[in-house]
């Protein structure tokens, strides 16, 4: 059903050593009936990518108000290709995400 949203927010991983990285960005956009769809808001993160130990963020945006909303659509641009430092250099490196959380 259409309900106030005022944040969501998806958690990720980051393992370098297993290839696992955060995304560059995280975009949250919200609709009513599944089709037109306006956004809520762009999320990054401070986490370097030559952090090597196993590291979790939240990526989330706040709304300035409440927004109705039935669905929301998260877009996850990952990383991409392995860094030249890193072991691994020039393969794909993954993304691991946790659960979306909306808040009202």
């Amino acid at each position: 059903s259409v309900q106030d949203v005022r944040r969501v927010a998806m958690g990720f991983l980051q393992d370098a050593g297993s290839w696992i990285l955060m995304p560059r960005r995280v975009r949250f956009e919200v609709s009513e009936d599944g089709v037109t769809y306006r956004a809520l808001g762009l999320a990054t993160h401070d986490v370097s990518d030559r952090e090597m130990a196993p590291t979790t963020r939240d990526f989330a945006v706040t709304a300035a108000s409440p927004t109705r909303a039935r669905y929301v659509r998260v877009t996850v641009e990952r990383y991409g290709r392995l860094p030249d430092w890193h072991p691994g250099k020039g393969e794909e490196s993954w993304f691991f995400a946790d659960e979306i959380v909306i808040a009202r």
